[in-house]
């Protein structure tokens, strides 16, 4: 059975009061008396948590965005990664896209909300930022990689029916 993430935190957090308490009685009983409890109190080591840094990040070359892309195609998100690719979009925002925030005679591409995963639940909110609303311009691929995607909701909807 799999440890949910609270149960996890949980179960570090109490480590961690319990490796403070250790240290707290060690300095308060010099090395080799006992506490009040009658226990030995050893040299303890102090608990030491360093700060979570984040490691290089090395983007695609041109040629592996090419390559990933043409494996993708057949894909359904194949038009999500297009996007992510091309505008650097987060996941939640791509995800998040309408087509109503789609404008082709126009040529642009608005991003105004997000979809989100909040306590297991997938929620649309607006994006994070004033900043992360924008207007961007609709590129030639992100044009074709979405009429893909138009074309094969259509063909999904006639292999349907109507209901």
């Amino acid at each position: 059975m799999f440890a949910t993430k609270s149960q996890r935190y949980s179960t570090t957090f109490t480590r961690l009061r319990q490796s403070r308490i250790t240290y707290r009685r060690a300095q308060r009983y010099p090395d080799g008396e006992k506490d009040p409890w009658g226990r030995e109190i050893r040299e303890q080591t102090v608990l030491m948590i360093s700060a979570w840094q984040r490691g290089t990040i090395r983007p695609w070359s041109a040629d592996e965005a090419k390559q990933f892309l043409g494996a993708a195609r057949p894909d359904p998100l194949c038009a999500a990664f297009v996007l992510l690719i091309l505008y650097g979009l987060r996941r939640g925002e791509a995800l998040g896209l309408r087509w109503t925030d789609i404008d082709s005679d126009a040529g642009t591409v608005q991003v105004r909300q997000q979809l989100q995963r909040i306590q297991g639940q997938l929620i649309l909110g607006p994006v994070k930022t004033r900043a992360g609303q924008r207007d961007m311009p609709l590129l030639d691929l992100a044009r074709e990689a979405l009429e893909g995607r138009v074309a094969q909701q259509a063909a999904h909807r006639a292999d349907m029916g109507s209901a």
